[in-house]
């Protein structure tokens, strides 16, 4: 921690990422907010978070262009066309203007995409290797406690000024993010021509189906990604049915969950370097099977210790893949393979989100949350093995 600490590139993109984060999740709840308030439809207003959805199905696009650029220049142009971008929120102002926030949140699916490959493939360009994972643990602890306090500050905003004043926050943010990278002295990756073909975009995917370190654990962790997809909507039905309680009190159990994904983010890295990325996935996912168990015991201590294991379950995950990805990927293909790994976790996850709402109201959460719990035991099990195949290939 403290020799990253004393790295100035990284502490430059750092700050950059940790501030353009607050406003974009600042301005995800607002795009919802804003647009039940102008239709009076939750469809409507739950259509905005699928135009996001859809925004992020471009990046193996997004891979492609963060390979052959430099990155930096990347994320600085990302930056300001994202900044751009949200301005054109400024122009909504009745009903007939909802394309507008659809336009939008469209763009900016894109947006997260290529700046996830290319800020994947910078970090791991410019620290150490044994930083890695700290680096990793570092941006998803900021990523988590943004998580927690964005939205509502985002809300207060769209209270008070109206959801143009937060566009506005959202541009300004990614202003300072692209001042903080300009001023980066880093090696980077050198620009590439030549005609874009369909063989480029796939070949983030070739490379994770050809490493058997890599792919063996994948399918794993593509179930255990839509576990904890569900485990965003089981709280709803145990704080409501289970508890007695009314909504409110989802608002404590976002702050357990982001106190458990911060305390991960910060103490996997250890783990890592003392035991490696599969044995600090394997019990990221043991604590998320434990969580969900959890929640089938409706008392308040047993869900805010539920809540908690989930958010060390979620960041464990991303920091542990996030760090066995670029080590074991060339630099010319980071960007595809991180653009690749986030597309195909993103489906699933979103994927049961809609799919545990359906579900939470006609079965037993109980039934839901054991069964879950259950398969992620099995996601544990079977991310674990690969660890064994490691040994193995290296004996």
């Amino acid at each position: 921690m403290r020799r990253l600490a004393h790295h100035p590139a990284f502490r430059r993109l750092f700050a950059g990422h940790a501030t353009s984060l607050f406003g974009d999740r600042a301005l995800f709840v607002v795009l919802g907010i804003w647009t039940l308030d102008l239709t009076g439809s939750t469809g409507a207003g739950g259509l905005a978070f699928g135009f996001l959805a859809i925004g992020g199905l471009f990046a193996p696009v997004a891979g492609v262009i963060a390979d052959r650029f430099p990155r930096r220049r990347v994320l600085i142009a990302n930056d300001l066309f994202a900044a751009g971008l949200v301005c054109g929120l400024l122009a909504v102002h009745d009903r007939s203007d909802v394309w507008i926030i659809y336009a939008v949140a469209l763009g900016y699916g894109f947006v997260q995409q290529l700046g996830a490959a290319a800020r994947g493939g910078l970090v791991a360009g410019i620290v150490p290797d044994d930083l890695l994972p700290t680096a990793n643990g570092l941006l998803e602890s900021a990523r988590s406690g943004i998580r927690i306090i964005a939205p509502v500050a985002g809300a207060a905003l769209y209270v008070t000024g109206g959801g143009a004043l937060v566009a506005v926050l959202d541009a300004t943010t990614f202003l300072v993010s692209a001042a903080c990278l300009a001023g980066l002295t880093v090696p980077d990756i050198a620009a590439r021509g030549g005609r874009l073909r369909l063989a480029e975009m796939a070949a983030g995917l070739r490379h994770l189906r050809r490493d058997p370190l890599l792919w063996g654990p994948f399918p794993a962790i593509v179930l255990a990604a839509a576990g904890i997809g569900m485990a965003e909507v089981i709280p709803f039905a145990v704080v409501t049915d289970g508890l007695g309680r009314d909504s409110a009190f989802l608002g404590v159990l976002s702050a357990c969950h982001g106190a458990g994904a911060i305390a991960a983010g910060l103490s996997v890295p250890r783990l890592i370097a003392a035991r490696g990325e599969i044995v600090a996935m394997t019990a990221a996912t043991v604590a998320g099977a434990a969580g969900m168990l959890l929640f089938a015991i409706p008392t308040t201590a047993t869900v805010l210790v539920a809540s908690a294991l989930f958010g060390a379950c979620l960041a464990g995950a991303m920091v542990s893949w996030y760090t066995h990805v670029p080590r074991r990927t060339p630099e010319e293909l980071r960007g595809r393979v991180v653009a690749a790994s986030e597309m195909l976790l993103s489906l699933p996850y979103i994927g049961s989100i809609a799919l545990g709402a359906a579900l939470v109201g006609v079965v037993d959460y109980r039934v839901l949350t054991v069964a879950g719990g259950i398969a992620l035991a099995g996601c544990a099990a079977r991310i674990g093995y690969t660890r064994s195949r490691m040994i193995a290939i290296a004996s």
